[in-house]
């Protein structure tokens, strides 16, 4: 089961969502990850800040659904067109 992450560009206007993502294992301040771009192009980008919180995992089906969230602040770095 992979962790949904809401990476979050911070810039000089604040930060803005580059979306949801599923990965494996949480990023540490100074990891770099790789976001797919619209244009199909990469995006490097460095993280900054990772902000989470621990959430019970229930026995009950009512909320087997639920599933840990985190936000991962970055920086671009540099674009790969490959």
């Amino acid at each position: 089961m992979g962790i949904v992450v809401n990476i979050l560009e911070y810039g000089k206007d604040g930060a803005r969502s580059l979306g949801d993502h599923e990965i494996l294992q949480l990023p540490t301040p100074g990891d770099r990850v790789v976001i797919t771009a619209p244009m199909g192009s990469l995006n490097i980008m460095e993280v900054l800040c990772v902000e989470y919180s621990a959430i019970e995992i229930p026995k009950s089906r009512v909320t087997e659904n639920i599933k840990p969230t985190a936000s991962v602040y970055v920086k671009f770095v540099e674009r790969f067109d490959g």
